[in-house]
């Protein structure tokens, strides 16, 4: 039987990650660790809006890490 963290437990340990002084990607990649914690799915990923309005991945879970290299039209990915 596993427990699964409480959500405080996981807002609490986001919030000292995102204060350790690590360099931006690490963060993104544990914020998306954690909250996958709290919502169990197969694959999750957290984009950016660059300045050619394209989605550029900047952490994953569950895909493959070719992901990283493209970059994704919003409006063909909504």
């Amino acid at each position: 039987h596993v427990i699964k963290p409480s959500i405080e437990q996981v807002l609490l340990n986001i919030a000292v990650e995102l204060n350790m002084g690590e360099p931006s990607t690490q963060h993104y990649q544990k914020l998306i660790d954690a909250l996958q914690q709290l919502l169990p799915c197969d694959a999750s990923a957290l984009f950016t809006l660059d300045n050619e309005k394209h989605l550029v991945p900047i952490a994953i879970s569950g895909l493959s890490s070719e992901v990283f290299g493209r970059r994704f039209l919003p409006d063909v990915h909504p």
